[in-house]
């Protein structure tokens, strides 16, 4: 499968030369998802046969921001209770629904982070059943899981912000959902839907990069980045997104949480992004994003119609299957986070700390995968 130029066996480690990776990836992660989502759908077919209880999502950093992101959709889809947990609570603290009626669903780019790995081994000793998504089926987390649904989208290995991988880890997520729908007879995805969505990401990154400037060149962190449901996950991953590409602190939050703690410490010029891309929290976001502006907070709203706040900074996005609205929304702070990078001359993860990458590797992945 071509990926568009979203894979790369390595870069230089150096800003610039990190910076542009990201911005090719980010670029190329529209068009490379429409081609690799027919494969991805049709490995979904291989989740193993049986009745469910549960579904629980897993994995660490991106990872679980996707499961975040998708969980409704798989719970919707399923009609059973579906969890998103970090790999750590899944193998240190796993649920009472991690039954042998559960299925596991372990997220890894890479396929070669320890505890996600961990989740997926635990649980299969349990008796239940386990599927992988990552980029190559044959990592070491897709020999661990019963099934594995390869990606393609592996990015460029080493110090490179997520972006095109995160989409692949979304599109696996919605393959799930896809077929433990179809397998009930009410499937809530449809191919179509799939690809509109993907044309309104392509339409939002090829449209955004000023936009992201303009942002970033306005933008003192800390910062705050906040939603609710599907929307939190989005939050997440746009906080991920300034720190690896620009070492500097954010804080999701969740909607309503943030209006009870973090409001208290937005002063005149804090930014604050609002996600609200479901009906069921738009008029929640409204009053919160209101409460941002009265303290001086300058509001930027990434929905796909303004919330109708004084001084908002509306960021549109196109309209799409409100279920399949993460698949375009993560674009307008991860943009952001790049344009903030490069003006600010932030080093990406920090690497101007002798010895940073290698602790990573150190830390978080097996010391000998079968794949880098």
């Amino acid at each position: 499968m071509s990926t568009n130029g979203v894979n790369a066996e390595s870069v230089e480690h150096a800003p610039d030369a990190i910076l542009s990776r990201m911005e090719i990836e980010l670029n190329g992660a529209a068009s490379a998802g429409v081609e690799a989502w027919p494969s991805v759908r049709e490995a979904a077919r291989d989740i193993p046969t049986g009745e469910l209880d549960a579904v629980i999502l897993t994995g660490c950093g991106d990872s679980y921001y996707a499961a975040v992101a998708l969980r409704g959709l798989v719970e919707e889809a399923s009609a059973v209770p579906v969890l998103a947990v970090p790999a750590m609570e899944a193998t240190a603290f796993p649920s009472a629904l991690a039954t042998p009626r559960a299925l596991v669903v372990g997220i890894s780019v890479s396929g070669k982070v320890e505890r996600t790995i961990e989740a997926v081994t635990d649980h299969r000793r349990r008796g239940g059943a386990t599927i992988s998504i990552s980029a190559h089926g044959d990592s070491d987390l897709g020999q661990a899981a019963d099934a594995a649904i390869a990606t393609g989208f592996r990015g460029t290995p080493g110090p490179v912000p997520g972006t095109a991988n995160f989409l692949g880890s979304m599109l696996g997520l919605v393959a799930v959902a896809a077929e433990l729908g179809a397998r009930r007879g009410t499937s809530p995805v449809s191919d179509s839907a799939v690809v509109t969505a993907l044309n309104a990401l392509n339409e939002v990154v090829a449209t955004g990069h000023d936009r992201a400037r303009a942002e970033a060149a306005v933008m003192e962190p800390p910062f705050f980045s906040i939603g609710s449901g599907p929307d939190f996950g989005t939050a997440w991953f746009g906080v991920a997104k300034f720190i690896e590409a620009a070492a500097t602190v954010g804080v999701a939050q969740d909607l309503e949480e943030w209006a009870h703690e973090q409001f208290f410490t937005t002063r005149p010029g804090t930014t604050v992004f609002v996600h609200a891309t479901t009906e069921a929290v738009r008029e929640r976001a409204r009053r919160v994003s209101g409460s941002a502006v009265k303290v001086g907070g300058r509001l930027v709203s990434i929905v796909h119609e303004p919330l109708g706040v004084a001084d908002e900074q509306y960021w549109a996005l196109p309209r799409v299957d409100e279920r399949l609205a993460p698949l375009v929304a993560w674009a307008p702070v991860t943009m952001t986070a790049l344009a903030y990078a490069r003006l600010a001359g932030r080093h990406p993860f920090g690497i101007d700390l002798p010895g940073r990458m290698r602790t990573v590797d150190e830390d978080i992945y097996l010391a000998q995968p079968k794949r880098a």
